[in-house]
């Protein structure tokens, strides 16, 4: 899908549990400059404060931007950090979330 070239980048919603996984399996596995970006949602569609539909908003406007091309798959709502740099610090602390690490190598 990434080849043709009417496409300017994927966004793939996940779950959060395994999305930071996802994210840094598909930045070491992706052969293509156009971005991969995974995003998810910390509150339930239920909450009124849902925060679902606007990280899927954000998700694509990462995904046509000029300045994702080249960085890999991205996990979001952190901005744009590449998925291998990612490590969840605890799952019941989400402000922790997501917190930019060095890159691991590939």
């Amino acid at each position: 899908m990434l080849a043709k070239p009417e496409i300017a980048g994927i966004v793939v919603a996940h779950g959060t549990d395994t999305l930071e996984e996802t994210a840094y399996f598909l930045d070491l596995t992706t052969i293509s400059t156009k971005p991969v970006i995974l995003v998810g949602a910390q509150r339930p569609a239920s909450d009124p404060d849902s925060d679902g539909p606007r990280n899927l908003i954000s998700a694509i406007r990462v995904a046509i931007a000029s300045e994702a091309v080249g960085k890999g798959a991205m996990e979001l709502p952190v901005p744009w950090p590449p998925g291998r740099s990612l490590c969840r610090r605890s799952a019941l602390a989400p402000h922790q979330d997501n917190q930019q690490q060095e890159p691991r190598q590939r």
